[in-house]
């Protein structure tokens, strides 16, 4: 798909039928919304999910929407959700839409590959936020007035491109976007936030959140339900997610889910641990994925490279190498480079230091077997 920041950017003044034309060029598809409706309704666009509309389906005074299968977006529906703390805390930077009092309720991706739609409620019904997909659902855009507002759509930032994310870089984040509005939304009043943190701290550490997603998510919900996260609280959440994590990694025992239950039973204790696990089952997905790429990347490379991990030198043989190559110095000094590189994959790294007289070659011949690594097994500075 083609660059649309630009296109979206030079939007001012056009109508929806123009504003389609635009878009359909970079290949996204849009569809008309009927004067004072939210959505496309009516006989005119009967059986609209099955349907592809261009430019010639609009008419004077239609809105207009994107189908969110040209682009996806996360649509947030509580203040909660729109607060600083935890808009964009868990997912990418990307552009974003909304009416003229919430500009950034909307935000937008390209996803790649298979997804579906999720909606994240809270205990009583409320939509917080939403992950919006598919052909059968789409997302209303400029010059469109919403009906029930009275309020145009803006764009927020029309300069931004629209990130592209993995489906397990997106539901992720929009899940963990989504647990910390659950937790603003039911944090306590003053008094009893401490035992609070600790039990939450313990709850989601326990149902698999490492500590400093722990942190992010209790400090993002920390400031959403309108408080000032100084440097006291900053230092009470990082400590008791700090020390939870360490009784767990050590298997000592910590409070969690039974004491929040037992002391905030108020709280969506149920629903949290169902958006918890999206978040944490979504990941292990994507590390086994990852891990069965990684182990293919190795078994091709072992093919390519058995024969001289087989040898009883490695070190005398790429020494070898770079002589035959012009590179001057004794073998040791190359061999103590090659050694020194390879110590990245040590719990301890070693360090050297090339000594000599200036001019000596000393750049020369550490540029040199650098070489033979890749970018990822050095970083390079010059003065």
């Amino acid at each position: 798909m083609d660059c649309i920041a630009g296109i979206i950017a030079g939007f001012n003044g056009h109508s929806p039928r123009e504003v389609s034309a635009e878009l359909l060029k970079v290949g996204v598809e849009t569809l008309p919304i009927p004067a004072g409706q939210k959505g496309p309704g009516g006989s005119r666009l009967k059986d609209w999910q099955n349907r592809t509309f261009g430019p010639e389906d609009f008419l004077d005074g239609d809105g207009i929407g994107i189908r969110n299968s040209s682009l996806q977006t996360i649509d947030r529906d509580c203040p909660e959700a729109l607060h600083p703390a935890i808009l964009g805390r868990f997912t990418p930077r990307t552009l974003r839409s909304g009416r003229a009092s919430t500009p950034e309720a909307h935000s937008w991706y390209r996803v790649d590959g298979k997804i579906k739609k999720y909606t994240f409620k809270d205990a009583d019904g409320t939509v917080m936020l939403e992950l919006r997909v598919g052909k059968g659902h789409q997302t209303l855009i400029p010059p469109t007035i919403n009906p029930e507002h009275n309020e145009p759509y803006v764009w927020h930032n029309p300069e931004v491109e629209p990130a592209e994310v993995s489906p397990e870089e997106i539901v992720r984040g929009a899940s963990l976007e989504a647990a910390a509005c659950l937790i603003a939304r039911h944090y306590p009043p003053e008094g009893g936030q401490y035992d609070f943190g600790l039990y939450l701290a313990g709850f989601l550490i326990r149902n698999g959140i490492d500590e400093d997603t722990a942190y992010d998510l209790m400090a993002a919900a920390y400031e959403a339900a309108g408080y000032y996260l100084d440097h006291e609280a900053e230092k009470n959440i990082r400590g008791v997610c700090r020390t939870t994590a360490e009784k767990h990694e050590d298997e000592e025992e910590y409070a969690g889910g039974p004491s929040l239950e037992e002391h905030y039973p108020a709280f969506p204790l149920k629903k949290l641990r169902k958006i918890i696990k999206l978040a944490v089952d979504i990941l292990q997905e994507e590390e086994e994925d990852t891990e069965a790429a990684r182990m293919e990347r190795a078994e091709k490379a072992w093919e390519t490279c058995q024969n001289l991990a087989r040898h009883k030198d490695i070190t005398s043989d790429f020494a070898a190498t770079l002589h035959s190559r012009g590179v001057a110095g004794e073998s040791n000094q190359i061999r103590i480079l090659y050694l020194t590189l390879t110590s990245r994959f040590l719990n301890k790294m070693v360090n050297i230091a090339v000594k000599g007289p200036s001019s000596s070659g000393k750049s020369y011949l550490v540029e040199q077997v650098v070489e033979a690594f890749p970018e990822s097994a050095y970083y390079a500075l010059t003065s």
